[in-house]
């Protein structure tokens, strides 16, 4: 089925980007034209005309093959190479799709020819204007240079290089009407909202002030007090613009509106700091036009469209219905650790988180209520991120679905996580999580350590410099002791050379001269005794001794005539070492014992400094000790020693003085407005990001994070323009969602603005994900079957309707009793009013309906609940509190009634009180509470085939509001009314609207909703539910 209508195309060209043809485009036609033009469906002879006429083309080079041109007319694509005689001659033709045709407005030639084109057909001619075939290729021939120069020009600058070998492959005509579509709605929408800012009232403020409780990082917010207010146009969360003085404007979001009570007030947090004097005392709030959604949709959908999108697998899977499959994984260890867990998973849980492990493209996960969605995807997350180091993003439409996971996530103290989005959008228990609050953190935590490090450093540098301080003091000193000890040793020097070392010498002297006459004695001596043996021996022996007397004679006189002499030179000796030896004295006196003397007080004075001086320890930045100390200093080189260490001190000294400026400078850089060297840190480093789908690519510092996997949460409300979004971002993507339940809004006027453009809105009305459920194999989709919620009658009754019978139920739901016995026989309640005379609903023109019976059995059933679950005190908590209790209803004027009804009937309650028990559906999505009460409203007396319950029959409304109940639910409502609707939508032709299988569309039937009521008495019949008559019960006491 095309999803665009496309009777009308329309062709954006860039007029600079143009070749003008001053006569006719000259076009020679093969038989290979004619075949083609039978093979495509395309009548010859009307196209050949169309071509005559048609002024402008667009070409460009065949891909791949620059001797052929691929030439874009209104009907199909010509197949051409210029020939010798410098006309175009068709070879083939192709289909024109949109794919294409998109890539020729990118990359391609336009051609302007205000005489349009001339053809050849064998022997026959078509000319117009009498230009002949020769004329237009004469023409041809003299600017057939000067246009393919052009031609090369323009598929240059738009990345089309003319040599590149690979061809270029459009995406396939499935994903382009996908892409078209979402543009469309993306375009449609955006003319929606920049009409409503346009003209849209604009609301007068008379003061303002500033807004308490709004401590923000880069964030102010004022409060506005006015006189009326458009509510229908300004809500909280609507963008406005408010101007300023010398007409600047300021942007914000509403966060708060007091309607209450005089004077009316709307606070508005602005996205950025000014300077309050800049606000003029009284001026205009208007609704603000943002283009941002339209940039990113658009920007998004042309990188699929040209495959620079991480996301090229969606081309396969939708066009090609070709999937990559799954890798096969050791997931063993992992499914052991859950299923040893406090909470394993069931089988359909585990199949769900091994398949989104291994899926290698896209997985689909229908998550019917409590069926624990969350805790799949937290294990997803916790595997991508701490077992295969990969980035993860989390999206979805809202912002609660994705706090939710972050708030299921936030003990998880290994996975960094970013949450991107509005403050005043976000769960306050993750707004920590906030990219500008963890840059705010980061920032105060360097600043932090910043602060420490100077301190820490001007500590030290005071210290060092209290030690350089003590050293220049010393420095006089130790020059004085250096230069002292010099002198002292100068002295020495010339005492030992002078006098110590002669003296030495002559000691020397001396000892050698007496040991030379001791010697000399000592052989005297022995030859006396010689002399007077020999002299005293017989005759006989004297002739044998003789010579030894001679010798002893000889020995003799020499004695005698050397002992004066030596005893003469010794003397000499003796008076020389006296002599200067009384001189060294005098020196040692003169010379030595000054200097001596100063050495002595200089050095106490020395060691009396370096007792009060102590030491220097400290640590550098990267806590390496650094030691100071004069404790090796050498008193003999103190002047010298000082130095070294003052020059150590003061190179120190000189280091912290460097990391001081830097570390000022460093402050100064993140005090700047915008810090990119904190956004590149925190993002380098981030493993799991959460946004809503338009929300992540808002802001220019996530669009260049690469993510390994989306995971999309509450996908089943999401429709293809916002989808795309976030799953562009990655190679792979997980949806969870149910298409059973509420569906995506579609705004009327944005499906009018389509439709005023034939522009098909059935993906306005429903989702993504829905789309893509019906088209993927079974392989790469799955069904999460088991509720943990609700009792299991009324999962039975939503399975049985919705689900084919595979939703089932936890054990422990199973068997449940009712916790008020005393007015309900089943977990399952259908209160009827059908038999009451005011049951009918009250209309409100332009307003919508409200049921005071209704109401009133609602509010009656609040107090016996609560009554009968702790019959002290209403408001004592005990099993069931009033905070445990939630009323839905599908119209705000019955949330209206019911909400006023119960603070008349108990006045102790709060209005925050009041407004968190009743609401409409949309504000209980996501949510549970033990008891559940649904009021129905509807009720008149139209006939049955008539129109007579409105958006009431949208049945995967009811799927969602029967679903909150944890304990007891209770169906408030006219069941002989509800249950005989037979009223069916019909097109203009009477024929009943169907899907693309051919069961009624969602929401159509009236009949289809009386149906399921009908199932649901018949399983009171069952015995499965408790029908309670209103007037038994209620009536008697309301």
């Amino acid at each position: 089925m095309s999803l665009i209508k496309k009777e009308n195309p329309i062709y954006v060209y860039d007029e600079e980007e143009s070749f003008q043809f001053n006569s006719a485009i000259p076009f020679i036609c093969t038989n290979s034209f004619f075949s083609k033009c039978t093979d495509l469906g395309i009548e010859s002879e009307q196209f050949l005309n169309q071509l005559v006429k048609q002024r402008v083309f667009l070409i460009t080079y065949a891909p791949n093959n620059r001797n052929y041109f691929h030439i874009l007319t209104e009907q199909a694509i010509l197949v051409c190479v210029i020939s010798e005689d410098n006309n175009f001659t068709i070879t083939g033709l192709q289909e024109k799709t949109v794919g294409k045709q998109n890539y020729f407005i990118k990359a391609g030639l336009k051609i302007r020819a205000e005489q349009g084109s001339v053809l050849w057909s064998g022997s026959s001619r078509v000319w117009k204007d009498q230009v002949s075939p020769n004329e237009a290729s004469s023409h041809f021939k003299t600017v057939k240079r000067a246009f393919l120069q052009k031609l090369d020009i323009v598929q240059e600058q738009n990345g089309i290089r003319i040599d590149e070998e690979e061809e270029f492959t459009p995406i396939s005509d499935e994903f382009e009407e996908l892409l078209a579509m979402a543009e469309a709605y993306a375009v449609a929408e955006d003319e929606v909202q920049k009409a409503q800012a346009q003209t849209g009232p604009q609301i007068s403020y008379y003061d303002f002030q500033a807004a308490d409780g709004y401590e923000r990082v880069e964030k102010v917010a004022y409060d506005f007090f006015v006189a009326d207010i458009d509510q229908n146009m300004y809500k909280k969360g609507s963008r406005v613009v408010i101007q300023l003085d010398e007409g600047q404007e300021i942007t914000g979001v509403i966060t708060e509106l007091q309607l209450e009570k005089e004077p009316l007030q709307i606070t508005v947090l602005f996205d950025e700091l000014f300077q309050v004097n800049q606000m003029l005392p009284a001026g205009v709030i208007s609704l603000e036009y943002n283009s941002v959604q339209l940039e990113v949709r658009t920007n998004v959908i042309e990188d699929l469209r040209n495959g620079s999108s991480p996301a090229k697998y969606l081309d396969d899977v939708i066009g090609e219905e070709d999937f990559a499959g799954f890798e096969k994984k050791d997931l063993a260890p992992l499914t052991e650790r859950l299923l040893n867990s406090n909470r394993p998973p069931n089988d359909s849980q585990l199949d769900a988180i091994k398949r989104g492990i291994e899926t290698e493209d896209a997985l689909l996960v229908l998550g019917p209520p409590g069926t624990g969605k969350t805790t799949v995807i937290l294990e997803w997350v916790k595997h991508f991120v701490l077992e295969e180091g990969k980035r993860v993003l989390i999206s979805s439409q809202n912002n609660r679905a994705v706090d939710n996971v972050l708030e299921r996530l936030a003990e998880e103290k290994d996975i960094d996580t970013i949450r991107v989005g509005s403050e005043e959008k976000i769960q306050s228990n993750v707004q920590h999580l906030m990219y500008e609050q963890r840059a705010y953190e980061l920032q105060q935590t360097i600043n932090e350590a910043n602060d420490h490090y100077a301190s820490e450093t001007e500590s030290v540098k005071q210290k060092v410099k209290g030690f350089l301080d003590h050293l220049t003091s010393l420095e006089p000193v130790a020059e004085s002791l250096q230069q002292t000890h010099h002198h002292l040793t100068k002295q020495y020097e010339n005492l030992y050379q002078t006098y110590v070392k002669p003296l030495a010498g002559l000691m020397e002297k001396d000892k050698l001269e007496k040991q030379k006459i001791t010697t000399l004695i000592e052989k005297y001596k022995e030859a006396k005794k010689q002399v007077v043996a020999f002299n005293d021996s017989p005759w006989w022996k004297k002739s044998y001794t003789f010579p030894l007397w001679l010798n002893a004679k000889r020995v003799i006189k020499t004695f005698q005539s050397k002992h004066g002499e030596l005893i003469n030179r010794n003397k000499h000796t003796v008076q020389e070492y006296n002599q200067l030896q009384a001189i060294s004295e005098d020196f040692r006196e003169e010379m030595i014992a000054p200097h001596k003397q100063k050495w002595i007080v200089m050095s106490n004075k020395w060691k009396e400094a370096l007792a009060s001086m102590g030491e220097l320890a400290t640590v550098d930045l990267q806590g390496e000790p650094v030691y100071f100390s004069l404790h090796e200093v050498k008193q003999e080189s103190a002047q010298n020693d000082i130095l070294q260490v003052k020059q150590a001190c003061e190179a120190f000294y000189q280091q912290l003085d460097v990391i001081d400026g830097a570390l000022s400078r460093w402050r100064g850089f993140l005090e700047e407005k915008k810090n990119y060297a904190l956004s590149k840190v925190l993002l380098e480093s981030v493993d799991l990001v959460g946004a809503t789908c338009i929300g992540i690519n808002s802001q220019q510092r996530f669009q260049d994070l690469d993510f390994d996997v989306t995971i999309i949460d509450e996908a089943g409300q999401i429709q293809i323009q916002n989808a795309i979004v976030p799953i562009s971002r990655s190679k792979k993507v997980i949806m969870l969602g149910d298409h059973l339940q509420i569906p995506p809004i579609a705004d009327q006027d944005v499906m009018a603005r389509c439709e005023e453009g034939a522009v098909e809105t059935e993906l306005l009305k429903k989702s993504f994900f829905e789309y893509l459920y019906n088209r993927f194999p079974e392989k790469n989709k799955i069904l999460l079957d088991t509720q943990y919620r609700m009792p299991a009658e009324i999962a039975e009754l939503l399975s049985e309707w919705f689900y084919d019978g595979e939703y089932q139920s936890f054990k422990g739901k199973k068997g449940m009793e009712t916790p008020f016995p005393n007015l309900f026989n089943k977990p399952f309640a259908i209160m009827d009013t059908g038999k009451e005379r005011a049951r009918g609903e009250t209309k409100q023109p332009g307003e919508g309906y409200f049921n005071r019976l209704e109401a009133k059995v609602v509010v009656d059933l609040i107090g016996k609940i609560v009554r009968e679950a702790n019959p002290a005190d209403l408001q004592q908590e005990n099993k069931v509190s009033i905070q445990d209790v939630g009323v839905i209803t599908p119209y705000k004027l019955q949330v209206k009634q019911i909400r006023e009804e119960l603070l008349a009937a108990y006045p102790h309650l709060t209005k925050e009180q009041v407004t968190a028990l009743v609401a409409s559906l949309d504000s209980f999505q996501g949510q549970e509470r033990k008891v559940i009460i649904y009021s129905c409203t509807r009720s008149n007396r139209k006939k049955p085939h008539q129109e007579r319950i409105g958006f009431l029959k949208e049945l995967r409304r009811l799927n969602v509001a029967l679903s909150r109940c944890q304990e007891q639910l209770v169906f408030v409502g006219d069941i002989p009314f509800l249950s005989t609707c037979e009223y069916v939508m019909t097109d203009e032709y009477g024929e009943t609207l169907v899907d693309e299988e051919g069961n009624p569309m969602q929401g159509t039937s009236e009949k289809e909703f009386s149906d399921f009521i009908k199932l649901m008495v018949e399983y009171v019949e069952r015995g499965k539910a408790d029908m309670v008559p209103v007037t038994s019960r209620v009536l008697s006491n309301a």
